[in-house]
């Protein structure tokens, strides 16, 4: 998204308050891939939600393991936001305030 369009006041506050969704998005893939490639596709958002508790990632190197564990929190808010934006309504709303304390809480920043 780019705020350099000229926006209506309803476009301008939809940027500000989405203008996370795409590092948020990348940074969730970045764990979704690895966790289901160590535990499965059916297996992955369970490890996810392990490792957002404080459960060392298993099977992956010391680098890889230390990022899984770092960005796993807001990888778990933000799968939760999309299962329910395509399964449950399409209004679902962005959860900025909950990414932001998902990135605080494990130094996501």
């Amino acid at each position: 998204m780019s705020s350099r369009f000229e926006l209506s006041p309803a476009e301008a506050a939809f940027y500000d308050r989405h203008r996370s969704y795409d590092r948020c998005y990348t940074l969730t893939q970045l764990v979704r891939w690895p966790a289901a490639e160590l535990h499965g596709f059916d297996g992955r958002e369970e490890r996810i939600a392990a490792w957002a508790g404080g459960e060392p990632p298993e099977g992956a190197p010391e680098k890889a393991a230390a990022l899984l564990s770092r960005y796993s929190p807001l990888a778990q808010v933000m799968s939760a936001f999309s299962h329910a934006l395509r399964r449950e309504s399409r209004t679902t709303p962005y959860p900025l305030e909950e990414l932001r304390g998902a990135s605080a809480r494990r130094g996501a920043g």
